[in-house]
């Protein structure tokens, strides 16, 4: 695991000898300071990244949700719903999505159910499938 401020990041290290000239610690720092929350999750939806933005967004500190399923940060309603809609769009092999707040909602660690936007891209791996979402709470 890297980690830096509030940010941490868990990629193996062949992921990471793919930066082409970042360094891990400069990655850290780059999704560490991002206003916007990141969160990335692998191919079973584990999340993987979870920056300084997502950890005020969620209330969860990145130790807590790293390798833990997505659906944490989910509301129970949303959870099989989302899992589907991933499945397909990791099928299409399209690379980005937007999706409207009015389609998702986060949960935060209180349990409290929030409208988010999120832009949603897909990265393909020699060793898998990332999903990435930057996410911005809306009033």
């Amino acid at each position: 695991m890297l980690s830096a401020g509030g940010s941490a990041l868990f990629m193996p290290k062949s992921d990471l000898d793919a930066t082409d000239g970042l360094d891990a610690a400069t990655l850290v720092a780059v999704v560490d300071t991002a206003p916007d929350a990141i969160v990335v999750v692998d191919a079973e939806y584990r999340i993987v990244v979870f920056n300084a933005a997502a950890g005020r967004m969620f209330g969860y500190r990145a130790k807590d949700v790293l390798q833990q399923p997505l659906w944490r940060l989910l509301p129970p309603s949303a959870r099989s719903r989302h899992d589907r809609t991933l499945d397909l769009y990791g099928a299409t092999g399209v690379t980005a999505r937007h999706m409207a707040s009015s389609q998702v909602m986060g949960r935060r660690a209180d349990g409290h159910e929030f409208p988010v936007e999120a832009s949603i891209s897909r990265t393909q791996t020699a060793e898998s499938i990332f999903f990435t979402a930057i996410l911005r709470e809306r009033p």
